[in-house]
C-alpha cells in the first residue's frame, strides 16, 4: 500500500508478507516519482503488520543497492522505517545496516515510537492516520474465496 499524505509524505506498508514483490513495487512507484526525485516528498515505510519474511541477506542487499542508485540523482529527502513490533522493527535495522548513506541525499532513520519518527519528520498530526492505515493494512484480501491472501 503506497499513498501520499499531508501533500509531502509517501506512505508505504508492505503488508503481512515482506518479499520480492513488495519490496520492488516500493522501488518502482518511487522512483517513477518525479517529486521524489525534486526533494518535494519524505517516505515513512510502515513495517508494523509484517508477519512473514520471505526474503534472503541478498535480498535485503539489493534492495538497498536499487535504493541508492535511485536516490543518487535526488535532491535531499528523509526516509522513515518505521515499525512498533520486533519482527518488523528487526527488519527495518538489518535495511539500515546495509544501506549506505555516502554520497546518497537521504537521512535514513529507524524508529521503534511513531511520535519520534513523526516529530523527526515534523508531521506530528499525521499520527492518527498512520495508525488507521496500519490498521487498514493489516485487513488481509480475499480472493477467489481465500483467506489470508495479501
Amino acid at each position: 500500500m503506497i499513498e501520499i499524505l499531508d501533500k509531502r509524505l509517501i506512505y508505504f506498508n508492505p503488508g503481512r508478507v515482506l518479499n520480492q514483490k513488495a519490496l520492488m513495487s516500493y522501488v518502482d512507484i518511487v522512483q517513477a516519482m518525479p517529486e521524489v526525485q525534486q526533494g518535494l516528498y519524505d517516505v515513512f515505510s510502515d513495517h508494523s503488520q509484517i508477519e512473514k519474511v520471505e526474503l534472503t541477506s541478498r535480498d535485503y542487499m539489493e534492495w538497498a543497492t536499487d535504493c541508492q542508485k535511485g536516490a543518487m540523482g535526488h535532491q535531499p529527502y528523509k526516509a522513515v522505517l518505521y515499525s512498533s513490533t520486533m519482527l518488523g522493527f528487526g527488519m527495518a535495522r538489518m535495511f539500515e545496516s546495509v544501506f549506505t548513506i555516502d554520497e546518497v541525499p537521504v537521512q535514513l532513520k529507524v524508529f521503534g515510537d511513531l511520535e519520534e519518527a513523526l516529530e523527526w519528520l515534523r508531521l506530528p498530526g499525521l499520527k492518527q492516520k498512520i495508525l488507521s492505515l496500519g490498521k487498514r493494512a493489516a485487513i488481509p484480501l480475499t480472493v477467489a474465496g481465500e483467506e489470508g491472501v495479501s
